[in-house]
């Protein structure tokens, strides 16, 4: 079936016909404050308006950019831009000057861009000469229409592509994929077999929209009468807000990255999204590699039926490229490595050895060929393929004993970070583009998913002030020309670049000048001596501003995104050396005064904690520490007393309460009658 219907549908066609389905839920945006919805005849309706209004502002555009904040709309506007015949480009207002180029490559001549993004766009808009509409639908939908005018080049038939995209290239720009209908449209088709989609399920989109596995996700589920499931990226990021939301609307199907799953901790999804009872059917990992099943069977409670499944594939191939379902057996032998699976349709996998070699078992480097699902990279012609193309995809493989596949790692600079590719070396020709860096390498410490800039200098006369400006304008400069996954958390000088017996970059040796930087930077305790001047210090690094951090300053509003917020959190994390569970929280919802005051009281906490841990260590305080430990751990905000071998010291847990007359607790406490001294306190406070 899929394969007779494959090269006459598209896109549209896949969604076109849902009058079965015109008054079930199509999509619901809940970001924990507003919660709305649109029906499927409302999608379709706004759809047509969109492509309306199209037809009636442009002669022949290929490509439609779209730069929209997650929201209830965007699946009609997409559907709305496929209607009129035409391919559209999700992207970001973060991506500046990195944009810019894309633009003018794909000659995209309109942009429908959200109100909220217009601020943003403000650099690269005076780039060209624009015209910006609004109409009674735009306004309801909270966006505009933005006329590019360059020349047009009159078309007389329908594009053949679907979408375009862009991903990580080698030579400092990203590479532009042009993604055909009959490429994407198999993906979906067989996707929505192997998972069978059904009317009932509700379908969580996790994926942004700049990456390819989010089309996938929203025409997968709008083609099955299914509900998609749409949220902030700011609920993104933070686990116990997302696990609610996903628990709050029973999703049944959820693809992410490991990343993502992993953030929920261990015992979170054991009582909700992976419990006996969970309503999650299908949870597809891609974009990464596969967890180890020993980390899965933490996540999952006994009893949970959820099926597993292992997504792989690249974007010069949107999206997917194979699908492997975990099974029971799997799960009993605790296999070590999950396979890639077997290859979709119309894809085949093939694996060469150092000589270019077709092999079938052993190492070896994996290429994705087929004849139909071919993509076409920056100027590639668009014409009509006869022979098989093969993409490689700078993955090392070992072909087992079994002939499944297995996935080994990276053969290059790419990695993976926040579930979307980057190239290091990228990153380092946007760097070396400041004027004053001499060279720079990039390091990815995967652990906390920070990437360190190490530069150096043309000039060596550099002052502490003028190395801040370097971080400055380095900073700048990659926000100005890369997407925000590819955005530095630090930044760091050295006089001459490491180099092995052969001339090379010494890795090893930067490695270990990255690890001192990082345990000498700051001590811990100097920077708790004035922590609000530190964490202003941080909060304008991240953010490239200058100026007086104000105590009501929010953190997005002064112009942070959900990445620089985990920048933020990973930095303060690792700077004071204690873990903040709640940091990311608050970071994305709280004020800078606010933040202070709860980092302020966690430490005082944790050093409260110390320090009844050493006064326990040495024999004291056992009556109260072995009879009941429980009125210590439940006093929250109250105040405890704590006896030391030379004296008495109050030490106070609480930011609103403190016991006046010390004295006469102190000699209270030497009474045999008063064991309990959180008991003694309590009572005498009320």
């Amino acid at each position: 079936m899929i394969e007779s219907l494959k090269k006459e549908l598209t896109l549209f066609d896949l969604v076109s016909d849902c009058d079965q389905w015109k008054d079930r839920m199509a999509v619901i945006y809940d970001d924990g404050k507003v919660s709305v919805g649109l029906a499927y005849n409302q999608v379709m309706i706004l759809a047509s308006k969109i492509s309306s209004l199209i037809e009636c502002h442009t002669e022949s555009p290929d490509v439609i950019g779209v730069c929209l904040e997650p929201n209830q709309y965007v699946p009609a506007v997409l559907i709305g831009v496929l209607k009129s015949g035409n391919a559209f480009l999700n992207f970001t207002a973060s991506s500046k000057g990195y944009l810019q180029n894309v633009l003018e490559k794909l000659k995209v001549n309109i942009l429908f861009v959200q109100l909220s993004n217009l601020k943003a766009l403000e650099k690269l808009l005076f780039q060209f000469s624009t015209e910006i509409i609004s109409n009674d639908t735009l306004q309801h939908l909270n966006m505009v229409l933005i006329k590019l005018n360059r020349p047009q080049y009159p078309r007389t038939e329908r594009t053949s592509l679907a979408y375009c995209i862009t991903t990580s290239g080698t030579t400092g720009t990203p590479k532009i994929v042009k993604v055909p209908h009959n490429c994407i449209v198999l993906n979906i088709l067989y996707q929505r077999r192997t998972f069978r989609i059904r009317e009932e399920d509700i379908v969580f989109l996790s994926s942004p929209l700049t990456f390819d596995p989010s089309i996938v996700d929203i025409f997968v589920t709008l083609s099955s009468g299914s509900c998609l499931l749409m949220t902030s990226d700011a609920m993104k990021v933070v686990p116990n807000r997302l696990l609610w939301l996903l628990t709050k609307y029973h999703v049944s199907v959820m693809q992410c990255t490991p990343t993502l799953l992993s953030r929920f901790g261990i015992t979170d999804p054991q009582t909700s999204l992976l419990s006996e009872y969970s309503s999650l059917r299908v949870l597809a990992l891609g974009g990464e590699q596969f967890p180890p099943l020993t980390h899965l069977q933490q996540w999952r409670a006994p009893g949970n039926s959820t099926k597993f499944y292992n997504l792989y594939g690249i974007t010069e191939v949107s999206c997917w490229s194979s699908i492997y379902e975990v099974t029971e057996p799997d799960f009993r032998e605790v296999i070590e490595d999950v396979p890639l699976g077997k290859p979709m349709i119309d894809t085949e996998f093939i694996v060469k050895d150092d000589n270019g070699k077709v092999i079938k078992n052993g190492q070896g480097y994996l290429y994705i060929g087929s004849l139909n699902r071919i993509c076409f990279i920056n100027d590639e012609d668009q014409q009509i393929v006869t022979e098989k193309v093969l993409r490689p995809t700078g993955d090392l493989v070992n072909i087992n004993s079994q002939g499944q596949i297995i996935y080994i790692g990276r053969t290059d600079s790419q990695i993976k970070r926040h579930g979307k590719r980057i190239d290091l070396r990228e990153i380092e020709q946007v760097v070396c583009r400041v004027e004053r860096i001499k060279t720079c390498k990039i390091l990815h410490v995967y652990k906390d998913s920070i990437l360190v800039a190490v530069v150096v200098e043309r000039s060596d006369n550099v002052t502490s002030t003028s190395f801040n400006n370097l971080v400055s304008e380095v900073k700048t400069q990659t926000e100005d020309c890369l997407p925000a996954h590819c955005w530095l958390d630090k930044v760091i000088r050295i006089e001459k670049m490491p180099m092995t017996n052969h001339g090379k970059c010494d890795v090893e040796a930067l490695w270990k000048i990255v690890k001192a930087n990082f345990e000498c930077s700051d001590e811990p305790k100097e920077i708790q001596k004035d922590m609000e001047k530190y964490l202003a210090k941080v909060w304008k690094e991240i953010l490239v501003i200058s100026g007086e951090v104000k105590e009501d300053a929010m953190f997005i509003f002064s112009g942070g995104n959900s990445v620089q917020a985990v920048q933020l959190a990973n930095r303060i994390q690792t700077d004071l050396n204690i873990q903040l569970p709640w940091l990311l929280d608050y970071i994305l919802h709280k004020s800078f005064g606010e933040i202070f005051k709860e980092i302020i009281f966690t430490i005082g906490k944790e050093q409260d904690t110390a320090e009844i841990d050493k006064i326990q260590n040495k024999g004291l305080m056992k009556p109260f520490l072995s009879k009941d430990r429980s009125n210590y751990e439940n006093l929250g905000n109250q105040t405890i007393f704590m006896e030391t071998q030379d004296k008495f010291d109050l030490q106070k847990i609480s930011r609103k309460r403190r016991i006046s007359d010390t004295e006469k607790l102190c000699e209270e406490q030497h009474s045999p009658e008063n064991n309990l001294i959180g008991k003694n306190v309590l009572e005498k406070e009320n």
